[in-house]
């Protein structure tokens, strides 16, 4: 009787290695940009400066419909802090490329004290009236201006390639937050304090801000 022929085994073939992503990929991970120490302090002073920014659209309008009953002087204080955003934004983005950024963000930090502080200062004093007002509304603007490109263009200095964009959509994220909370912030505290109160309340958070950096 012949032998039957034997059959040998089928050859046992590994599994693919699994392909570990790049340093260069950009990583989505949550919270990952937050464990650089530099984002993370950064980040902080972000959302404080925003918080402020929501706060002040509600203060300055709060405060020159509280000076005069035309219904007109709130839409020119809001169009006095938004012009300058529109105008300087660009320009600021280029300086921002050709000077120390870290020194940007102090100027520009250290004057929106010293503006916010002397809204307080004014009211307190009884001396701010809509053209004060509209002033003052234009140099917080210009602040602004000039910060926010900074904080933007800052971000890929402090971070690597892979949570470069978890650090933007971080940033991102807690500007928006703090946008909705900052007009209720802003009316509470003017509530408790008064007006003058209240921009005086946005003055310490900026200088938490300016110590954060």
């Amino acid at each position: 009787m012949a032998r039957e022929s034997e059959v040998p085994p089928a050859p046992v073939v590994a599994p693919p290695p699994t392909a570990r992503p790049r340093g260069g990929l950009p990583s989505l991970q949550t919270f990952e940009a937050i464990r650089n120490p530099a984002f993370r302090w950064l980040w902080f002073h972000t959302i404080s400066y925003a918080l402020v920014q929501g706060m002040q659209r509600f203060a300055f309008v709060w405060l020159v419909l509280d000076i005069s009953d035309r219904d007109a002087a709130a839409g020119i204080v809001a169009f006095c802090l938004g012009v300058p955003i529109f105008v300087f934004t660009l320009p600021a983005g280029v300086v921002a490329d050709r000077v120390d950024r870290r020194l940007l963000l102090f100027g520009s930090q250290g004057t929106a004290i010293v503006v916010v502080s002397l809204t307080a200062i004014l009211i307190w004093t009884g001396l701010a009236n809509l053209w004060v007002s509209y002033a003052l509304a234009l140099g917080i603007g210009a602040t602004v201006a000039v910060g926010q490109p900074v904080r933007q263009a800052i971000l890929p200095s402090l971070v690597d390639r892979k949570t470069l964009m978890n650090a933007i959509v971080l940033n991102t994220l807690g500007m928006n937050v703090t946008f909705i909370i900052g007009p209720a912030l802003g009316g509470g505290s003017i509530a408790l304090l008064g007006i003058g109160g209240g921009f005086a309340v946005q003055a310490a958070i900026l200088v938490v801000g300016f110590i954060l950096l």
